[in-house]
């Protein structure tokens, strides 16, 4: 039946072409549902065009900044919670299947410290590697590089980071003032 078709139109009266017009003040005389909701319709728009619009209490502006400050702060946290609650559970799962398998071979608490001692002894000694490898490194970059060019490396690397931190805070990484 039609008779949607013409409460959409009741509803859209305003839109309407002088053909569907005509159709719909036809229909309103037969339809007493339609007339009633026309009547209704006028009703609620003589309402809405005698009412006044208010105005909003002193100081709405200032605490809808407050509120949107508020709720970029809660942003920021809830994503940065998540973040860490995402990495904490990620290392979890990486050294859960390590500390299983540690505690499987090995059943008595001695062995289990004997063979953690020794893990972090050989990591020490891989971490005093490392370290040595860079010092050699850097003592050997350092005699074949002039002071002047590495001058010139850190005063990159200093404005790279600056401009890096400068791009965070636009970004909206990092907390900042408010914004007026």
């Amino acid at each position: 039946m039609k008779h949607r078709l013409y409460e959409g139109w009741i509803m859209a009266r305003d839109e309407l072409t002088p053909d569907q017009r005509r159709d719909l003040e036809a229909h309103v005389k037969e339809c007493m549902a339609c007339t009633q909701l026309a009547e209704t319709g006028m009703v609620l728009d003589r309402v809405f065009a005698s009412s006044q619009m208010s105005e909003p209490m002193p100081g709405f502006a200032q605490r809808w900044k407050i509120r949107v400050g508020e709720r970029r702060i809660k942003t920021h946290r809830r994503q940065v919670s998540m973040i860490l609650g995402l990495l904490s559970f990620g290392a979890t799962a990486l050294f859960l299947p390590l500390i299983l398998q540690t505690i499987l071979i090995m059943i008595s608490p001695e062995d289990i410290l004997f063979h953690l001692a020794g893990v972090l002894v050989e990591w020490l000694s891989f971490l005093g590697f490392i370290g040595e490898l860079v010092v050699t490194f850097f003592t050997t970059l350092y005699s074949t590089i002039p002071v002047v060019l590495w001058l010139m490396i850190m005063v990159v690397l200093v404005v790279m980071g600056v401009l890096w931190g400068y791009s965070l805070q636009r970004l909206g990484y990092l907390p900042s003032r408010e914004r007026s």
